[in-house]
């Protein structure tokens, strides 16, 4: 069985424990700093920990079987921390991380939604947009599967990457699911391209959709914001989330 110090903790700053609070060895990832500290041996500190304690390849103690330790410790994804997670408690126009919500230092982005609106329909519009741009800057190239039609198109210089997904019109409980990737987000020497996959799966199989968008963003800035909205009176369900991993 695995050390009590062998277990890492997550969470904010804010929500750091005292070192007197934990096990000596415990390591803290600061979620909002993406750094890992180390509980000093006295109890009386937190350190600067850079990922080697000795002991075993894997800078962990007993993660590699040694010192008569279990192999099995827990380990956080902190190669893949949460930027942005926000579920809706209330029908509302927009989930947006906010100026500067999407802070550089990785690779790519990561975005997972599930989304419905309020708006009568079968399908209903969902607005991507980034930076705050609404500018004729979105390209989309994309194949979709409507029941048993498919089919081609694209979107050319819109003010928005938009998708259609789930309305009121779906059974009770169906939410279009979404994910976004976005490569090399936080360069500044080439437009903006990326990924979209977007599932509307009903109980009414012709209300159903698959779709695979190829995207494009005419800028070169730096990815620093995002948000999703219902345009017009609509609104996004209760339950529609935007969770945003950094890799």
């Amino acid at each position: 069985m695995s050390r009590l110090q062998d277990v890492i903790l997550r969470g904010t700053r804010a929500t750091q424990p005292l070192f007197s609070a934990v096990a000596p060895g415990t390591l803290y990832y600061v979620t909002d700093e993406y750094k890992i500290e180390r509980c000093a041996d006295d109890n009386l500190s937190w350190q600067s920990y850079s990922g080697s304690l000795g002991g075993s390849s894997s800078g962990l103690p007993g993660l590699d079987g040694q010192d008569g330790e279990s192999p099995f410790v827990f380990i956080p994804n902190i190669k893949n921390p949460i930027i942005f997670d926000l579920t809706l408690t209330a029908n509302t126009l927009i989930i947006d991380t906010g100026a500067a919500g999407i802070p550089p230092g990785f690779n790519v982005l990561e975005v997972f939604i599930i989304a419905r609106s309020n708006e009568a329909v079968v399908g209903s519009q969902l607005d991507v947009v980034v930076n705050a741009d609404t500018g004729n800057n979105y390209d989309r190239e994309f194949v979709r599967g409507d029941n048993v039609t498919a089919s081609a198109s694209n979107g050319n210089a819109q003010p928005n990457w938009p998708i259609v997904i789930a309305g009121a019109s779906c059974a009770a409980g169906v939410f279009s699911y979404l994910n976004i990737t976005l490569p090399f987000y936080a360069q500044t020497t080439a437009f903006k391209t990326g990924a979209l996959q977007h599932i509307r799966v009903d109980t009414t199989v012709a209300n159903s959709r698959a779709e695979l968008q190829g995207l494009l963003w005419r800028s070169t800035a730096a990815i620093t914001r995002l948000s999703i909205s219902a345009p017009a009176a609509n609104l996004l369900l209760a339950g529609s989330r935007m969770l945003i991993f950094g890799r």
